[in-house]
């Protein structure tokens, strides 16, 4: 997840999708959009997705967040002392 000292969840939605992410919090750019950013010498998806992740990460950062990792809602399971 994205972190920014000051910056309200809603604000870091809006610009997680101001930045290309969608508003459900992932990043998974419409088929067309990574057509669009496809090169005439490539023959798959793979890159032009990579750029557009890569363009999101950098609108990220100069907006002024910092990756923390992955964050995760489970808990870690007990061991039973039974």
């Amino acid at each position: 997840f994205w972190d920014k000292v000051g910056a309200s969840a809603d604000q870091r939605s809006l610009d997680w999708v101001a930045c290309g992410g969608a508003s459900n919090g992932d990043f998974s750019p419409a088929i067309g959009r990574v057509k669009e950013e496809m090169r005439p010498e490539e023959h798959d998806f793979n890159a032009a997705h990579k750029r557009l992740q890569e363009r999101l990460k950098h609108c990220m950062r100069e907006k002024g967040y910092e990756y923390m990792g992955v964050k995760s809602n489970a808990t870690v399971p007990q061991r039973s002392t039974d």
